[in-house]
């Protein structure tokens, strides 16, 4: 018998009134001598809902929104007359368990994103078998990512590309019911969870519809089929009825509603046919069938939340778009034009607007693209734009005109702010160039264009709280043509990129130790030392410096510190994401084996272990992270009198270093004078309580941007000229991102 692929979602399985939908459907086929492979995504909501407890710091708020997600899947249990049954609480439970890790990792995050998917299908497995016998599949057995070495930990996890192990998937005649967006990854034995991105659940039926020889795909949604733009969002939207793959291929990447084109591309080496059906109007015959027809339409392109302007002719919407903006760029983050009724040639529309929202793709008309070649194409994009040389070397060596329309879209710069700064980001999926791009957002700095650079991580998508943005190579020009470049790089690429780009329009400030110890380089904690308005290369301290000398030199200017005595306690993060990614592993390898194999990043285990050895060995016996200690506090300071000593540790941490530190001071100090004197300085917040129990811990100190110090007391050693106190916190913050972007907030 032949098979028949159906995929429901959002607000097609958000009711149990919709379930009822679903269930007809299946019958119909089934009683047309069909079997029945259900693919089902989440409720409505619930995947967004599954963001935000990703991008949430606060346990107690994850907690709530954990239980809003509860809320709504017990709305259509009880709906339905349904139990709650085991399977489904053990899930509920085990997401609960999940969020209350308090930093999570990009595992983690992908694991927690695919359980709006286990939720639905675990009810509608209860719904559909009172009516129909349907047997649960688990997607993740079957949909297997390989995990590629050097590629971005969020490709490997949240955007996966997707082998199939056909193995798991020896059908009998009858109707299987599984998830979509979900699949799972083997990374050394270990199987975790993963999820497809952007478009994944449709994918994951058209996949589905490739293994089984389907004769046809249906995708229920609550629209009736391939518009032009979002009808949900503009009226002027039309229906795009009869379409071939290359066109559905086009109006996918423009931004048309409601197929991906990475659900096409199964579906195109088959000739499956695919259908977009209404939940709300199931006997709507004006279904989008993609078949060898095609007929043109006129396509508007856009997004929720934009002001549509329509004009009557398109000479009108050019000289709007030419005269709206400074410099003819268009900006559609907030406005989109409209001509109503006319087919027009997009490139030839960008070359005439010069606009370079060409960035975000929400363009204008559509034509047969295929109708010219190369040389035609390249005649038509002598755009007027800074970037027009490398935009002609993209459609030269593209062998296609689909990769001809991502690569210039992934090339152009993406405006977000009109008023703001120019803005790149060299290093940005690592753990600081993360953390820079979240910190930016969370200060409200001005941001007006974003550019991210990477080196394993190019060519995938980085997820940010502008929007998605595409990470590509690094690029020395452009970097040089922006306001402010932030560096999270090595010292070696700094040593040799770092003054190229300052010598440009752009101000460097540079995460790593390259230029910390040049007197010409400022080396700066803007709560010390603000004095960086005319430089064009700044030097961002090491993480354990900054932290600390935000608390000590209140303390040296009102005492004098003669001497400084610390041990630091420096998390696995200290290392990177691979740092935490050893540690984690490690861990989970221990609880499993009862043993943990020698580290990689580490010079030894981490897990269960400290490790007194950070840095390479300096010929006097102190590693170079011990030495910056005492360099860095020194130049901060404008102070080389201070003598410091320093024994750095390596602590089976996630997240936030610690330190203990003594001094000795010139002047008589006294411990509560002290307390006193950090309350009120700037950055400092004092967690120093013993009767309670308070003092700084990474626990206490991860995620805030202030740092922690408490266990203050006199020294049993230095007696009235010296004190004892313990700090805490978030390197990845204080340490690294956040204090690079208060230079920036000073510049």
């Amino acid at each position: 018998m032949s098979w028949v692929v159906l995929k429901f979602g959002g607000t097609s399985v958000s009711s149990f009134k919709n379930w009822n939908v679903i269930i007809k459907r299946i019958q119909y086929f089934v009683e047309n001598g069909f079997n029945v492979m259900v693919v089902i995504s989440a409720l409505s909501g619930i995947t967004n809902i599954l963001q935000e407890i990703c991008s949430e710091r606060d346990i107690d708020k994850r907690m709530n929104l954990c239980l809003e997600i509860y809320r709504k899947h017990m709305a259509i249990i009880v709906d339905a007359s349904i139990d709650v049954n085991e399977q489904f609480d053990y899930q509920y439970k085990s997401l609960e368990k999940l969020i209350q890790i308090p930093i999570l990792s990009i595992q983690h995050q992908a694991e927690i994103m695919g359980y709006g998917e286990l939720f639905s299908t675990t009810i509608g497995n209860q719904i559909i078998n009172r009516e129909i016998q349907c047997k649960l599949l688990d997607s993740r057995d079957i949909l297997i990512s390989n995990y590629n070495e050097g590629v971005s930990e969020y490709s490997n996890f949240m955007n996966c590309d997707i082998n199939v192990d056909s193995s798991k998937l020896f059908l009998s005649s009858g109707v299987y019911l599984t998830q979509g967006f979900i699949a799972s990854v083997n990374i050394k034995g270990i199987v975790y969870p993963c999820i497809l991105g952007r478009g994944g659940s449709d994918t994951s039926g058209s996949i589905y519809a490739y293994i089984l020889n389907a004769l046809k795909y249906e995708i229920w949604t609550d629209v009736s089929g391939i518009y032009t733009i979002d009808p949900r969002v503009c009226d002027k939207s039309k229906l795009v009825r009869n379409v071939d793959y290359k066109h559905a291929f086009n109006i996918a990447l423009t931004g048309g509603k409601v197929i991906h084109e990475r659900c096409l591309y199964p579906l195109e080496i088959k000739n499956i046919i695919c259908e977009i059906k209404n939940t709300f109007n199931p006997d709507c015959n004006e279904n989008t069938i993609i078949s060898v027809k095609h007929q043109r339409e006129t396509v508007i392109t856009g997004k929720a939340g934009i002001t549509f302007i329509e004009f009557k002719k398109i000479e009108d919407a050019i000289l709007f778009c030419s005269q709206q903006y400074h410099h003819n760029i268009f900006d559609v983050s907030k406005t989109s034009v409209v001509v109503e009724g006319f087919d027009y040639d997009r490139l030839e529309f960008i070359k005439s607007c010069r606009a370079t929202w060409w960035s975000k793709c929400y363009l204008l008309g559509m034509s047969d693209l295929e109708q010219y070649n190369k040389e035609e194409i390249i005649k038509r994009l002598q755009l007027k734009l800074v970037y027009s040389n490398k935009i002609y070397t993209i459609i030269q060596n593209a062998e296609s005109l689909n990769i001809i329309l991502r690569d210039i879209y992934n090339y152009l710069p993406h405006y977000i702010n009109t008023n703001g700064k120019s803005i790149a980001i060299v290093g940005c999926s690592g753990a600081v160039g993360l953390e820079i791009i979240k910190t930016l957002h969370k200060r409200d700095f001005p941001v007006r264009q974003l550019l991210l650079f990477g080196h394993k991580s190019v060519g995938s998508n980085l997820d940010t709280p502008y929007g998605v943005f595409p990470i590509q190579r690094f690029d020395l020009e452009r970097c040089k043509d922006v306001d402010i470049c932030f560096l999270a790089t090595t010292s070696d690429f700094s040593k040799q990129f770092a003054k190229q780009i300052s010598s440009g329009r752009a101000i460097v400030i540079d995460n790593s130790n390259a230029f910390r110890y040049d007197d010409d380089v400022p080396l700066c904690v803007p709560e010390i030392n603000p004095f960086v308005s005319n430089k064009k290369l700044i030097a961002n301290p090491n993480c354990m410096t900054a932290i600390a000398s935000v608390v000590l030199y209140p303390i040296h200017r009102k005492y004098k510190i003669s001497k400084i005595i610390a041990s630091t306690y420096q998390a696995s993060s200290g290392a990177g994401n691979e740092g935490m990614e050893e540690l984690i592993s490690g861990l989970k390898e221990y609880a499993l084996t009862g043993d943990v194999k020698r580290g990689v990043v580490f010079p030894h285990q981490l897990p269960l272990n400290v490790i007194p050895h950070i840095d390479v060995f300096m010929p006097n016996g102190y590693t170079k992270e011990e030495m910056k200690f005492l360099w860095e506090t020194r130049k901060i300071f404008s102070d080389n009198t201070i003598n410091i000593s320093c024994t750095a540790v390596r602590v089976p941490t996630l997240r936030s270093h610690c330190c203990s530190i003594s001094i000795e001071t010139e002047n008589v100090i006294d411990a509560d004078d002290v307390r006193e004197l950090l309350k009120k300085s700037k950055g400092v917040d004092v967690v120093d309580c013993i009767e309670k129990n308070e003092y700084p811990m990474p626990i206490n100190s991860s995620n805030r941007y202030n740092v922690s110090v408490g266990r203050i007391r006199q020294s049993l050693v230095f007696r009235e000229y010296g004190i004892d106190l313990f700090v805490a916190s978030d390197q990845l913050l204080k340490g690294a991102a956040l204090n690079a972007v208060q230079i920036a907030e000073l510049l």
